[in-house]
């Protein structure tokens, strides 16, 4: 007889245990891939900082979840603190090549710190890790894998709380992780990678059409 606590690390919801994520379970397991956790590649992880929304117009660049997009920080939008708010702040800043991930709200949303962010502080909706100097893993990889449709289903599934579900530490160093070797690694980041600028540009250049197209109409409106 299977006990309690052997259920899902003691989760005793009807969701978590659907047969669909055991499928998910099990494939992870079939890879021939080399497989761990997430935790066992990481050297510090922490939660963002808890402060009020006294915002000025120069001062402590912080980031908030609406900042966190997959897969990139978008900072167009950042807000700043007095600078006299940097004690209360502690570690909650960022570095360059380190990993933000939302834990409330839309849940799992990852992306890279990039250079020009290094510095910044982060808010208390996200959790911030970063990689031992010695893992074989290309951050771009990780950054897409954690994003994927696969990891968003088992990160919804692990969320805790009924009406705002969201995630703690030791959910994210629990989570699974295939790591292929580091050349597939590579190959499969830069694929992506090349996927996504493809994209962008046909973005822009769809806004650029419709927006030409509005101009026509406009200027034959007027004529």
């Amino acid at each position: 007889m299977t006990g309690y606590r052997e259920i899902g690390g003691g989760r005793f919801d009807p969701f978590y245990h659907q047969m669909y994520f055991d499928l998910i379970e099990k494939s992870i397991e079939k890879t021939s891939y080399s497989k761990t956790k997430l935790g066992n590649q990481i050297s510090a992880i922490t939660y963002g900082a808890s402060v009020n929304n006294n915002y000025v117009e120069n001062g402590i660049p912080l980031l908030r979840i609406k900042d966190l997009k997959r897969n990139e920080i978008n900072v167009e939008e950042v807000v700043y603190l007095p600078e006299s708010e940097k004690n209360l702040l502690g570690n909650c800043f960022v570095k360059e090549n380190e990993f933000l991930i939302s834990r409330s709200g839309t849940i799992g949303i990852v992306a890279i710190v990039s250079k020009d962010i290094d510095g910044f502080a982060f808010g208390s909706f996200m959790i911030k890790f970063s990689l031992k100097q010695n893992v074989e893993i290309v951050h771009e990889f990780l950054s897409y894998y954690l994003n994927s449709s696969l990891m968003i289903k088992l990160i919804e599934r692990n969320k805790i709380g009924a009406i705002q579900g969201n995630i703690t530490i030791p959910t994210i160093k629990n989570f699974p992780l295939i790591l292929p070797n580091i050349e597939k690694q590579q190959e499969i980041a830069t694929h992506i990678s090349t996927l996504r600028q493809q994209a962008q540009m046909l973005q822009k250049d769809a806004i650029q059409t419709l927006q030409q197209a509005k101009e026509k109409i406009e200027k034959m409106i007027l004529e």
